[in-house]
């Protein structure tokens, strides 16, 4: 009986070897498992390992859309801004619907400096989404960055009109009317905004 059971134990894990060695062989299975290790390395903020990671999963599925924004993040917190871009950029052709890949691409342009492409691509995501107020207020702020200050302000206002009791809106509006000279005005907003979030 001893024997017997010492026989099937070893058949059970031979097999267990087998299905492990199948899994781990999957190519779904295998750049799941590094997008999840490159997200554990991000969250503890150890970026170069956590975009070796995204890389090896990428490298099994070149259209794996999460892992190209993952690995963006890394960039930026190392500051590689060229190559942030491309994963951004990239991310947004392989799933060009995506809202968020869209607004992340939009905002890191602003940051880049790059405001007539912020600009363009906050235009296109309100073209297709009128409510959305991340969108309105890279498109305001770009505007403003452009000297546009008129329209600007118009679309800081509509910004504070979509998002009624939001600090972000007031205080874009308040920095925008500031820059136009508006000072009244401005510092109305602008403690609207410090009312509705005093960490601003």
């Amino acid at each position: 009986m001893a024997a017997a059971f010492s026989k099937l134990a070893l058949l059970l894990l031979v097999f267990a070897l087998f299905v492990s060695e199948g899994c781990s062989g999957d190519p779904n299975t295998r750049k799941q498992k590094y997008f999840e290790s490159g997200n554990h390395y991000l969250q503890q903020g150890k970026y170069p390992e956590a975009a070796i990671q995204f890389q090896n999963a990428i490298k099994i599925d070149p259209n794996f859309a999460p892992a190209h924004s993952q690995l963006a993040k890394t960039y930026v917190e190392q500051k590689l801004w060229p190559l942030a871009f491309s994963e951004l950029s990239t991310r947004v052709l392989l799933d060009p619907k995506n809202l968020q890949a869209q607004l992340d691409l939009a905002n890191f342009l602003f940051v880049a400096r790059e405001f007539q492409e912020a600009r363009v691509r906050a235009a296109n995501i309100l073209r297709d989404n009128p409510d959305n107020v991340d969108a309105q207020l890279v498109l305001a702020t770009s505007d403003g960055e452009l000297g546009n200050l008129d329209a600007a302000i118009e679309e800081a206002q509509q910004a504070v009109r979509m998002a009624e009791g939001k600090a972000v809106p007031y205080l874009a509006l308040g920095l925008l009317q500031e820059k136009a000279g508006k000072l009244p005005a401005a510092e109305q907003n602008l403690q609207k905004a410090i009312s509705l979030d005093p960490k601003i």
